[in-house]
């Protein structure tokens, strides 16, 4: 069987446009005989193959040079759809109201602790100005750790958003 056909009728054959005949013909996939011909036959036992090999999971790649970046596409894509769809359920925020809200919470805390030792003193009222100083300079002390833990570990996470292998393991 050695049958020719033109573009119009590779295209009813096999239920697509003039222009996908061409740009199949275009990948190889359909052979081209002459002019406006195609092997019905080569056709035929290419698009079998071509569909066997995208089913298999590699013929993708093989014929299309963008299948990476459209690969790579639909995935932000559909990374940026969840995340959408987190931020409307309101499990996400943005960066600038976690950061707002977290220097709230910090200063809230700051002054609630700075505030005790005069409560202490309220509660116990035997203690000295010397000793509500004392307490006074343990609390701030505490607070001033806390701070410096959190700069490191923030300067830390900073260093993991520019070098993802920070802290790896070989």
């Amino acid at each position: 069987m050695n049958e020719t056909a033109s573009a119009p009728e590779m295209a009813a054959l096999f239920g697509i446009s003039t222009r996908t005949v061409t740009d199949l013909a275009a990948s190889g996939i359909f052979v081209k005989v002459g002019r406006g011909r195609y092997d019905v036959q080569a056709s035929v036992r290419n698009s079998y193959r071509h569909l066997r090999e995208i089913a298999a999971g590699r013929g993708e790649k093989a014929t299309d040079p963008l299948h990476e970046q459209k690969v790579r596409l639909a995935k932000l894509q559909a990374d940026r759809a969840e995340r959408d769809a987190e931020v409307e359920a309101g499990n996400l925020i943005k960066a600038d109201e976690a950061e707002r809200e977290w220097g709230d919470m910090c200063a809230l805390f700051s002054r609630t602790m700075m505030g005790m030792p005069t409560a202490i003193a309220g509660v116990i009222p035997h203690l000295t100005r010397h000793e509500t100083t004392v307490i006074e300079d343990v609390v701030r002390e505490a607070l001033n750790r806390c701070a410096d833990a959190a700069q490191r570990e923030g300067d830390e996470i900073a260093a993991e958003a520019v070098s993802p292998t920070v802290g790896a393991t070989p």
